[in-house]
């Protein structure tokens, strides 16, 4: 699973910025075969990889839209989670934020 392969370059601090390129331009979201763990863990990595520089905009996005139909599966910790990344990339989606806050 890809969330596992960027979480584990990410908890050792690895920026490889091709890795994260290509799983950026895959769009894991897409086939909407992915659970709320995969979604979190794939957004923190890319996040603690590269925060506050906001070069993934599209990829949070897609990310954000593909979340929101499955929240009602999310536990507490993973939307905190999944909140966080985007915080921490200093971004704001308004209709994940708003459909959270629902």
């Amino acid at each position: 699973n890809l969330s596992n392969v960027v979480w584990a370059f990410a908890q050792a601090r690895l920026p490889n910025r091709t890795l994260f390129s290509e799983v950026a331009a895959c769009d894991p979201w897409s086939s909407g075969d992915f659970n709320p763990q995969h979604i979190t863990n794939t957004l923190w990595a890319f996040s603690r990889i590269h925060g506050k520089i906001g070069i993934y905009r599209e990829f949070f996005d897609a990310a954000a839209e593909a979340a929101i139909p499955k929240l009602a599966s999310f536990k507490t910790q993973e939307l905190a989670n999944l909140l966080w990344t985007f915080a921490n990339q200093t971004m704001y989606h308004e209709r994940l934020f708003g459909a959270v806050a629902e």
